[in-house]
Formats: C-alpha cells, structure tokens, sequence
C-alpha cells in the first residue's frame, strides 16, 4: 500500500507520481541493486515505488531501460523533496 509520502515530478516533459518512502525503503533499494540476479524483485520494486503505474510508465518512457531511468529520476525528486 503506497504511503502518503507522495513525490510529484517531472520526466521528459510528463507529470509522473512516486512513493517517497518506497524510494528510501532498504528493500526497494536491494531489490533495485539486485535487478541482474533477481529481476522479479526489481519488478516488485517499480510497482511499489510507482504505486501500481509502473506498467504504464514504462510503456510511456521506452520500456525497461525507461523505467530504470525514471526511477532514478524519482529518486532525485524524493530527495529534493527532503
């Protein structure tokens, strides 16, 4: 369940929505690093960062590649944000 610690930002010209807190979580961040031994983890992870919209985002920035590059994009506007 997303938190209310919700991130708004921008991303190659669209609106996008992240979990904060899911971007600061241990488990996300593991699941993240882990991508080339466990990618049903990292998937786990975008959907929780992405709160459900990850299949949608990926399709709107390029597939995986983009939704790797959104994350990072994500994580830097949680940060700001904090």
């Amino acid at each position: 369940m997303p938190s209310n610690d919700v991130v708004k930002f921008e991303y190659e010209g669209a609106e996008y929505e992240a979990d904060a807190a899911a971007l600061r979580d241990y488990s996300t961040i593991k699941a993240v690093s882990k991508v080339e031994t466990d990618p049903a983890g990292f998937f786990d992870a975008m959907e929780r960062v992405f709160m459900g919209r990850d299949e949608e985002y990926a399709a709107a920035t390029g597939g995986t590649a983009g939704i790797g590059a959104l994350f990072n994009a994500a994580a830097q506007a949680a940060n700001a944000k904090n």
